[in-house]
């Protein structure tokens, strides 16, 4: 059987959807040279948006709904973080965003994928967005972190050029 399916656009990550972040930023404007997030579940400039199955979260060797089962595990655990220090927003870290982009980019550049041609891997630029560089295992092991490692709380009315966050402190005990 030969199957041949038109439309096919996974590296277009919720195109149909408008996301609105900080400053009225659209997500789709700032994923237009193809899609990045933290751990493939958080995007800097979009407070309290998580994703699920987002960009570099495909397993090509493996189980796909383990990796999102760590996700919701990981979002929770950032969820609870976020009631418990009290604030309204957080959001990816600016360094830890970039040490984690750096990281994939490395890793990436280390597999078959940026070499091959056009793919539903791939953004139309050649960016590779989709699979994840490494086995599972390791996946889960980036989602153990502690939220406050790569998140802050997000100062009320702040820009996304504005790089200082409230400052992280547990509510008083009652």
């Amino acid at each position: 059987m030969v199957i041949y399916a038109t439309g096919f656009r996974a590296p277009e990550f919720l195109v149909p959807v408008t996301v609105r972040g900080r400053n009225g930023r659209l997500l789709h404007e700032h994923w237009a040279e193809g899609a990045s997030a933290y751990l493939g579940l958080a995007v800097r400039g979009f407070p309290n948006a998580f994703l699920i199955a987002g960009p570099n979260t495909f397993n090509p060797a493996g189980s796909n709904p383990a990796m999102k089962e760590h996700q919701i595990t990981y979002i929770i655990r950032c969820l609870r973080w976020r009631e418990h220090i009290g604030a309204a927003a957080i959001e990816v870290d600016a360094t830890a965003m970039q040490s984690y982009q750096q990281w994939l980019e490395h890793a990436i550049d280390d597999t078959v994928w940026p070499q091959t041609g056009p793919s539903w891997y791939k953004h139309p630029n050649g960016r590779v967005t989709n699979p994840w560089p490494g086995s599972a295992r390791q996946f889960k092991q980036f989602l153990r972190r502690v939220p406050e490692e790569a998140f802050a709380p997000v100062r009320p009315g702040a820009h996304l050029e504005d790089r200082t966050h409230l400052p992280v402190s547990a509510p008083a005990a009652s």
